[in-house]
């Protein structure tokens, strides 16, 4: 008899490409399960070669309110919209990426007796730090949630204090990342004379903050280069603005690259600059 495979729901509320960490966590992640049937919500457009990792990509539909008055009538109409979902595909455990946004919170009022599982990226944590209506969220999905992964046991911690330490049993630490156990020393190490080559690396888009690391190297006494690696919305501004500063010699922007192309390039710099981010729903 052959055994029926476990039906997993999860998603992220954002266009469907490779375009950061997460988007290549869960595109890593669930490539590397054959034995579950994964069905992602994600947002248009959708990068057809990325889609592979999944059996089923869906677009969500209705139009993205994260912040202000419109929040909660946002959240009503994606809540109506994934519950029909999960009224069609019928999951067997539901993935909440990013614990207490806006698509988590949908999950968690729609899932009804189906497990969820909440599972925490960092800037969910953050922005629930700063505000008590993002905090309120963080505490509705973690109490509807059987189990809260996170990367890390600082974050866990985190998360752990954010809920009143009411859910530390439901906390599991399952840690992801950069693989340093495989990383490569560098060839030649650093002598700390002269310009520094620098590499940032990650979607290019606000919440990124590329625009940082590029103003920073005009301000510098030294002659540092820098390799911007990734796309984004941003991509045409931030070139504009390395222009503008005097540094089309010192910026050289690379397309986005799968993580383990990245980490192979990553040892031919002498430092990784990574810059604030302003992580919304």
């Amino acid at each position: 008899m052959t055994a029926k495979l476990l039906n997993i729901l999860t998603g992220i509320n954002r266009t469907s490409v490779p375009s950061s960490g997460s988007m290549i966590l869960v595109n890593d992640l669930y490539g590397a399960m054959p034995e579950i049937h994964t069905t992602f919500l994600g947002r248009a457009p959708v990068d057809q070669t990325w889609k592979a990792a999944f059996d089923q990509l869906i677009t969500l539909s209705t139009t993205k309110r994260p912040h202000g008055p419109e929040f909660d009538p946002y959240v009503d109409e994606l809540t109506n919209e994934v519950g029909a979902l999960i009224e069609k595909i019928q999951p067997s455990a539901i993935h909440a990426q990013y614990l207490g946004f806006a698509l988590s919170l949908a999950f968690t009022r729609a899932a009804g007796n189906i497990p969820l599982i909440a599972i925490a990226h960092g800037p969910d944590v953050m922005v629930a730090e700063r505000s008590a209506l993002e905090r309120e969220v963080l505490n509705e999905v973690a109490a509807a949630s059987a189990a809260i992964v996170a990367p890390t046991s600082a974050l866990a911690d985190r998360i752990d204090r954010l809920t009143g330490r009411r859910f530390t049993d439901r906390l599991t630490v399952i840690p992801w990342g950069i693989p340093l156990n495989d990383t490569r020393v560098r060839d030649q190490p650093p002598t700390g004379i002269g310009p520094l080559s620098l590499v940032h690396a990650g979607r290019l888009d606000d919440n990124k903050s590329t625009i940082t690391a590029v103003e920073a190297l005009a301000s510098t006494d030294q002659p540092h280069h820098l390799t911007v690696i990734g796309e984004g919305i941003l991509r045409e501004h931030l070139e504009q603005r390395a222009i503008e500063l005097g540094l089309r010699d010192r910026v050289q922007f690379d397309p986005f690259l799968p993580r383990a192309e990245l980490w192979r390039r990553l040892p031919n710099f002498d430092a990784f600059v990574f810059t604030g981010l302003d992580p919304g729903f």
